[in-house]
C-alpha cells in the first residue's frame, strides 16, 4: 500500500522488485500483484464513481475556508470527445516511439472511429446511452484564499506549466508568480481530464483571467515551454500579455534538434542562442545577429529563427514597451 500510495501506476516489474524481499519470485505471480494493486488503489483512493459524488461537498468545504473553487462538468458527447483526444494522442506517441511514423489527418479520423466501434460496449457501460443525460466531472479549478490579494503585488512575470498525474488520465495545470524576494507565489491550479492541449489550456487561462484580471496587461510576461496548444490559448485569452519561451526548455529543444550540448561550438544554434540571451540591449542583439548568423548552418539558423526575438531574448521583449522587464 505504501508503494501504491507513492506511485499508483507502479508496474508489475517494479512491484516484483519491492516484494522480492518477502517471497520467492515464482510465488509472486502477476495475477497476485494485479489483484493486490487493484485492492490497494481502491482502499487508498476509493472508487472514482463514488468519489465524484463528494465533489460538490469538497468544493463547499474549501469555499468555507475562503478558497476559490470551480467544478467543470461535461455531457456524454464532450466526454467522448475528450476520450478520443487521449486515444489518438497515445497512438501518435506509440507510432513515434516504434518507428517515427505518424497518421495523416484522414487516417486519424479512421483510427478513432475504428477504436470507438471496437469499444462501444465499454463506452456505453461507463458513460451510459445518448438518452441518459448524465454529467461527468471533467475537472476542478482552484485558487488559494490569499491569492486574489497577493497577485496584483507580484512581479509582472508569471510562469505556467502542466504535468501528467500518476493516476488516471489527468493533467495538473499550474501558474506561479514571483514575490519581491524572488520567491514563488501560487496564482491558480487546475486538474483536468485528458492530456495537455490547447482546449485544456484555454479553459485554464479563462479561469485565471476571471479571478486575476490584472494578469492580462501589456507589461505582464507569461513564461512557458511554449507548447503548441499553450501558444494558441494565450494568444486568444491573454491577448494583452507577452508570451516568452522558458530558456531552459528552449535550450533543451535546441540540443535535441540541432545538437551542440556544451554550447561552446562557434556558430552552432546553442552557441548563438546563449550569446543573444545574455545581451543587454536590442542594438547588441542586432549587431551579434548581423556578425554571426551569416556563418551559421542553414538548419541551425532556421530553427533558431522559428521563434520571434521578442519571445526568446529578454531584451527584445523589454523594448516592446516602457515598464516591461524580465529577470534582472
Amino acid at each position: 500500500m505504501d508503494i501504491i500510495a507513492e506511485c499508483p501506476s507502479a508496474t508489475n516489474q517494479t512491484l516484483h522488485q519491492f516484494l522480492s524481499l518477502y517471497g520467492k519470485p515464482y510465488a509472486i505471480t502477476d495475477l497476485i500483484i494485479q489483484a493486490a494493486r487493484t485492492n490497494a488503489r481502491s482502499e487508498i483512493f476509493g472508487d472514482p464513481t463514488e468519489n465524484c459524488k463528494y465533489a460538490v461537498h469538497v468544493k463547499e468545504a474549501l469555499e468555507s475556508e475562503g478558497h476559490i473553487v470551480k467544478l467543470r462538468f461535461t455531457n456524454r458527447k464532450e466526454t467522448i470527445q475528450n476520450v478520443e483526444r487521449i486515444v489518438l494522442s497515445d497512438e501518435l506517441l506509440r507510432l513515434k516511439e516504434v518507428d517515427g511514423s505518424f497518421l495523416e489527418p484522414h487516417e486519424r479520423r479512421q483510427f478513432v472511429d475504428k477504436w470507438k466501434e471496437e469499444h462501444e460496449e465499454v463506452l456505453v457501460r461507463q458513460l451510459g446511452s445518448k438518452n441518459d443525460g448524465f454529467q461527468f466531472l471533467n475537472g476542478i479549478f482552484f485558487v488559494p484564499s490569499f491569492a486574489q490579494k497577493t497577485v496584483p503585488h507580484l512581479k509582472d512575470m508569471f510562469m505556467a506549466d502542466a504535468c501528467h498525474l500518476n493516476f488516471g488520465k489527468y493533467t495538473l495545470f499550474s501558474c506561479y508568480g514571483i514575490t519581491a524576494n524572488a520567491n514563488m507565489s501560487p496564482v491558480a491550479f487546475a486538474i483536468l481530464f485528458g492530456n495537455e492541449s490547447g482546449y485544456a489550456w484555454k479553459q485554464f487561462w479563462e479561469f485565471v483571467v476571471e479571478i486575476h484580471p490584472s494578469i492580462n496587461r501589456e507589461h505582464v510576461t507569461i513564461v512557458t515551454d511554449q507548447d503548441k496548444g499553450q501558444i494558441n490559448a494565450i494568444a486568444h485569452v491573454m491577448d494583452k500579455a507577452g508570451h516568452f519561451h522558458c530558456s531552459w526548455h528552449r535550450r533543451q529543444n535546441i540540443i535535441k534538434k540541432c545538437g551542440g550540448g556544451s554550447g561552446k561550438t562557434p556558430y552552432s544554434a546553442l552557441w548563438m542562442y546563449n550569446k543573444l540571451l545574455n545581451c543587454r540591449s536590442y542594438e547588441q542583439i542586432e549587431a551579434l545577429k548581423e556578425e554571426h548568423m551569416p556563418k551559421m548552418h542553414n538548419s541551425d539558423l532556421n530553427y533558431l529563427n522559428k521563434l520571434t526575438d521578442t519571445s526568446q531574448y529578454p531584451d527584445a521583449r523589454c523594448v516592446m514597451g516602457n515598464g516591461i522587464y524580465m529577470y534582472h
